[in-house]
């Protein structure tokens, strides 16, 4: 059990952050939107405010025509509210340039509905790539991996809570993050590659795919 990630077991999970490092996690979140080491002395504390409040979530965006891996791999384009995505922009604007620096809004994408016959199937989900740009080119733009264990179940008609599939949620806030720093005015839509991992390509399917900003 020292590699979930060997051949025998190819299993990641889905996280295993330390949950209590969250003023770690911002300080160094902020760090690589430019805040410069000095300012951050301060943040520590804001961070333990902020933890101590109730976060914000609202939806971004959704594309609900459904994914299906009939191939290597799948695209999809998810378009954005405006409203919503100019508060994600606002909040770089407001969260850097307060004393102390405050965290701009996290970005977390929701995959619903996901049926397959197979739990050892996996892919991997990969956020803004351009459509003649190839995975395995871009490691930076790689969200995660989502592995499908308990899948078969949740899949069978036949299971008395079967038939509504998996839900899994990955952070893509360092997308987001990567956009702000190329002076992005705009954010109109977000796409996304589906790559296939193990598993038969025509048997995985994504119901619905949803965007949720989380914000203080």
């Amino acid at each position: 059990m020292l590699d979930t990630t060997g051949p025998k077991l190819d299993y990641i999970y889905e996280d295993i952050t330390n949950p209590f490092a969250a003023r770690e996690r911002v300080a160094e979140r902020l760090e690589g939107l430019g805040i410069a080491p000095a300012a951050l002395e301060a943040v520590e504390p804001a961070a333990e405010r902020d933890m101590a409040r109730k976060p914000q979530v609202e939806l971004l965006g959704a594309y609900a025509q459904g994914v299906r891996l009939s191939g290597p791999e799948a695209a999809a384009t998810v378009p954005l509210d405006q409203t919503t995505s100019r508060k994600v922009l606002e909040s770089f604007r407001s969260g850097l340039e307060s004393t102390p620096p405050r965290e701009p809004d996290r970005v977390f994408l929701n995959l619903e509905n996901i049926k397959a016959s197979s739990d050892a199937a996996s892919f991997s989900v990969y956020v803004g790539l351009k459509p003649d740009e190839k995975p395995e080119d871009h490691p930076e733009n790689l969200a995660g991996v989502v592995t499908l264990f308990g899948v078969a179940d949740a899949t069978s008609p036949e299971n008395p809570h079967g038939d509504n599939g998996l839900n899994k949620v990955i952070e893509v806030t360092d997308a987001i993050d990567r956009l702000h720093l190329t002076g992005v005015q705009e954010l109109n839509q977000i796409p996304l590659r589906f790559v296939l991992r193990r598993g038969r390509a025509s048997d995985i399917q994504i119901g619905r795919i949803s965007i949720y900003r989380q914000g203080k």
